[in-house]
């Protein structure tokens, strides 16, 4: 898609730089029959192996008409945030980075997570988001080895998850907003 796109813009306006690619990741997985967001998934993992694409936030937060399309006002919000990474990358000369994780640890049951954050402080928001288990995180493993316990905000920027035991299975994931209801 990028690389039509990117020809097509190219021949009409005649430049010979990238043309930045700009998506906002999909989250009305479940109303077509699927219980995990594997495009978001894939629109996330091109963005980040990319240096022309840029990933200007999910969706999850926001209010939708159907299984599909948002409301007006929360097309609205969503153009807000293109602004800002349009802004960011176009006129600033900057990359574009939302709210994402940088780093995960894991000491015993702990789980910390540093967060970059665009905007100090990283905030647990229950008004536009509606309250799941465990604020939308989860944790998983090969065996099912732990569950996640508790989330809480670590600072500014971090949020430490606890398990009921230190894990012990291969494949030790985070999640968050993954399993759609």
């Amino acid at each position: 898609w990028q690389a039509d796109y990117e020809t097509d813009a190219r021949a009409i306006t005649g430049q010979s730089e990238p043309v930045p690619f700009f998506l906002c990741q999909m989250s009305s997985h479940t109303g077509y029959g699927q219980s995990t967001p594997r495009i978001a998934g894939a629109q996330l993992s091109a963005c980040a192996s990319s240096t022309t694409h840029f990933l200007v936030g999910p969706k999850y937060f926001l209010t939708y008409v159907d299984a599909a399309h948002l409301t007006a006002a929360s097309y609205r919000h969503l153009g807000e945030y293109y602004g800002k990474a349009l802004h960011r990358v176009l006129v600033e000369g900057h990359p574009w980075t939302p709210l994402s994780p940088r780093r995960i640890r894991l000491k015993g049951s702990s789980i910390q997570i540093d967060f970059h954050v665009p905007v100090l402080p990283l905030q647990i928001d229950t008004n536009r988001v509606w309250l799941k288990s465990n604020y939308g995180f989860e944790y998983a493993d090969d065996t099912a080895s732990a569950s996640l316990q508790s989330v809480s905000l670590w600072g500014d920027r971090s949020i430490v998850l606890q398990l009921n035991r230190a894990p012990s299975g291969a494949n030790p994931r985070v999640r968050y907003a993954w399993t759609g209801t």
